[in-house]
Formats: C-alpha cells, sequence, structure tokens
C-alpha cells in the first residue's frame, strides 16, 4: 500500500493545531518540544512545496513582434513586470 504525502493545505492545518496547541500553555515541556520541532519540519515541508510550485510559474507578455509568449515569473517584480 502506497502511502500518499499530506498535502499543501493539509500541512497549514496541522501546523494551526500545533500552534494552538501550544499558544494554550497546557502541554508539559517535552511534548511541547517536541511539538515545535515537528511543527518547524512541517513549515520547511510547506517552504520547499511553495518554492517548487514558484519554479513551476510563467508569466504571459507580449513579445515584440506582437506574438504572445512565456517567461519565468518572479515574485519580486511589481504588478507592471518592472
Amino acid at each position: 500500500m502506497v502511502e500518499e504525502k499530506p498535502g499543501f493545505e493539509e500541512k497549514v492545518k496541522k501546523l494551526e493545531e500545533i500552534l494552538a496547541d501550544l499558544e494554550s500553555g497546557e502541554l508539559p515541556l517535552e511534548e511541547a518540544i517536541a511539538r515545535y520541532r515537528r511543527g518547524i519540519e512541517i513549515l520547511r515541508s510547506c517552504y520547499e512545496e511553495l518554492d517548487e510550485f514558484e519554479g513551476k510559474l510563467v508569466k504571459l507578455v507580449r513579445l515584440e513582434d506582437g506574438k504572445v509568449g512565456e517567461v519565468p515569473f518572479d515574485a519580486g517584480e511589481d504588478e507592471d513586470g518592472f
């Protein structure tokens, strides 16, 4: 049986649960530290996934010859592309 990896949304939900548990102040110290570490692992995984998605994004632009082309998406650009 193939085990499915949790999707991005499931990871975010798990992070929210961990954060709520930590903010409650009701966890024993060792369990709080373990959950904190698990949260960091999940957060890193989310950042990796976001980086991967960003690498797949393209922006449609009008080329000098009037045709439409694709260029890599740059999240650092403003809305005008500058």
